[in-house]
């Protein structure tokens, strides 16, 4: 027999509250919008490790240029007839 989940007494609540995020910013009163930026703006705490992040993420852009321009290379290189050859020698 399965088990029945408890019932959440916060869950009108949660649907009112979806719908009023929805309807920002067109609702009169976005003061529960409001409420949610502000509380979850302090739930975005700094980063401690944003030094190697943004480190690795040019990194990574610079790898991401360098191959682009190596296949780039190979490409024009492989397609252009070789000017060295003689045909009919």
């Amino acid at each position: 027999m399965p088990r029945r989940q408890p019932q959440d007494p916060a869950r009108p609540l949660e649907r009112g509250l979806f719908r009023v995020l929805e309807g920002f910013p067109d609702l009169a009163h976005d003061d529960e919008a409001d409420a949610c930026s502000g509380a979850l703006d302090m739930l975005n705490l700094p980063m401690n490790s944003r030094g190697i992040y943004e480190l690795y993420r040019r990194q990574a852009e610079q790898l991401k240029q360098r191959s682009s321009s190596w296949f780039a290379f190979v490409r024009r290189v492989a397609l252009e007839p070789c000017r060295h050859t003689r045909v009919g020698i």
